[in-house]
């Protein structure tokens, strides 16, 4: 499932963070930082702008900014976080562009393309031999994020990772959703000698 905390930095400053856990898979967590920048981290290494990121997952600025309720938030942010990434107008970043410099984070010292790009994003996140959330993990997504995927679509979309990023920033600016305790006996799991075997 994917569950929110609330931390302080060794700066004394609060930082919002949201770890997107899989039954098999990539680990994806969502962070904002003491700066306010917006970052994505995969299995716990690769920091990624989250903007660039939404934009290597195929999702248009159309659809970015309905999917968000602070759109300008997330641009803003991104600004704090670009030196390394990208040097223009971030808003205009095309697809291609987002997907080289994903790449170039995931494999800082192999030649990128853009079709090698977009086939690790989507082994990596997309593709049910490689990534599955299970049953669990979907039903605590759609409760969680209030989206109606069904239950049989056990990858990510790029919408579960939208609304991901939209519940992070209304967190922080608006103070409108609610925090997990990973350690809540609600959000652990017994798992049974039969599912255990079937893995």
């Amino acid at each position: 499932g994917i569950y929110y905390k609330q931390e302080i930095d060794q700066n004394q400053k609060q930082t919002y963070s949201a770890s997107l856990i899989s039954n098999r898979g990539s680990w994806l967590k969502f962070e904002i930082d003491a700066k306010g920048a917006i970052l994505i981290r995969i299995d716990k290494t690769h920091k990624i702008n989250a903007y660039i990121f939404l934009r290597a997952i195929g999702l248009s600025i159309d659809n970015i900014k309905k999917g968000l309720s602070q759109y300008q938030f997330l641009i803003k942010s991104s600004l704090q976080s670009i030196e390394d990434f990208y040097i223009g107008d971030i808003e205009n970043i095309s697809e291609e562009d987002a997907l080289l410099i994903v790449y170039s984070r995931l494999r800082p010292n192999e030649p990128a393309t853009v079709a090698v790009a977009q086939q690790i994003l989507y082994s990596r996140f997309f593709d049910p031999k490689r990534y599955d959330l299970g049953e669990v993990g979907r039903y605590k997504l759609n409760k969680k994020l209030n989206l109606t995927i069904p239950q049989s679509f056990r990858v990510l979309s790029p919408q579960d990772i939208l609304a991901a990023v939209d519940y992070l920033i209304n967190l922080k600016v608006k103070n409108y959703g609610s925090f997990d305790d990973i350690d809540h006996l609600g959000n652990r799991r017994i798992r049974s000698v039969g599912e255990l075997l079937q893995n």
